[in-house]
């Protein structure tokens, strides 16, 4: 195999690392460069990959925790509380098997979003709808100093999917929206503004599936403010379309990342994503949350 390599792939985001085997564990210097790209790039992709969803959790861990190589139990562990979460237009009970998502990052309507994704690309034919990343980080950076500041101690409100969205916002998304199964409700007010725990960096914590409202503000100037917010989030420039082929393994970061898709047909051609996640949230402490273990 060649020496390890880092490509970019967007300016906002994004990078192809090569010349290391990610179907076995990695040794410290292959660590401390997928670590390091991780942190600079937040999302990273591995092509023509063959690894099992316990080497998948095991990837995810190693990027969430800086200081920790997950042992083998722990990603076994890991990967065994998520057995069978597929992303799919073709799997029976899969999720989002059709229509298009909204931008978001999972479970921001929860005390517990997930730190870590990677789907791993089982099968996937040709003309594969991609899936879309946009710079939280990135976006941040960008606003202007006025706009900062208005925003910079303000708090959010944060719902579970599009059916609780104000219906302005609604009603100008484009496509056919894939709508989540859920006997519940759960929401959850967050900063508009969270440093990233892990890189330290500043980040505009708001979404266009989840964030229902900026709190003290009348609905239509919440929504105007969030629009202005949205612009920078979701500028063309700002987002990365990822092109999907068998045996790629993408992992990003759910913090500083949000992700999309244009809309999927169930009669389309096969679009068939593994996933998985980490943290596990802790159920006990919301007992709002899926059953994973379960969920598709």
């Amino acid at each position: 195999m060649s020496a390890p390599e880092v490509r970019p792939l967007h300016p906002a985001l994004g990078a192809e690392i090569t010349g290391i085997d990610v179907s076995r564990r990695l040794d410290d210097d292959e660590i401390s460069l997928v670590r390091a790209a991780f942190d600079e790039h937040a999302f990273v992709l591995f092509r023509d990959v063959e690894l099992d969803r316990p080497r998948q959790a095991y990837l995810c861990e190693l990027l969430r925790v800086p200081d920790h190589v997950p042992t083998e139990e722990e990603a076994a562990a890991l990967a065994g509380q998520q057995p069978s979460f597929w992303i799919s237009n073709k799997v029976e009970g899969a999720a989002g098997p059709f229509g298009a998502l909204m931008f978001h990052a999972d479970s921001m309507w929860s005390p517990y979003p997930f730190e870590i994704l990677s789907l791993f690309a089982v099968d996937v034919q040709p003309p594969v709808t991609p899936t879309l990343f946009a710079s939280a980080t990135r976006a941040w950076a960008q606003l202007p100093d006025e706009l900062r500041a208005r925003v910079h101690d303000a708090t959010a409100h944060n719902v579970s999917g599009p059916e609780y969205l104000p219906r302005r916002r609604v009603e100008a998304f484009q496509g056919r929206l894939s709508q989540g199964r859920r006997d519940h409700a759960p929401s959850f007010e967050w900063p508009v503004v969270r440093t990233h725990p892990r890189t330290g960096q500043e980040l505009l914590y708001i979404c266009q599936a989840n964030t229902h409202s900026i709190n003290g503000l009348e609905p239509e100037a919440s929504e105007d403010l969030i629009e202005e917010l949205f612009s920078y989030l979701y500028a063309p420039e700002n987002v990365f379309s990822y092109e999907w082929r068998d045996g790629d393994l993408v992992v990003w970061d759910n913090w500083s990342l949000h992700h999309a898709r244009p809309d999927v047909e169930l009669e389309g051609p096969v679009r068939t994503l593994r996933k998985v996640f980490a943290p596990i949230p802790p159920r006990t402490a919301n007992p709002s949350m899926p059953t994973f273990a379960s969920a598709r």
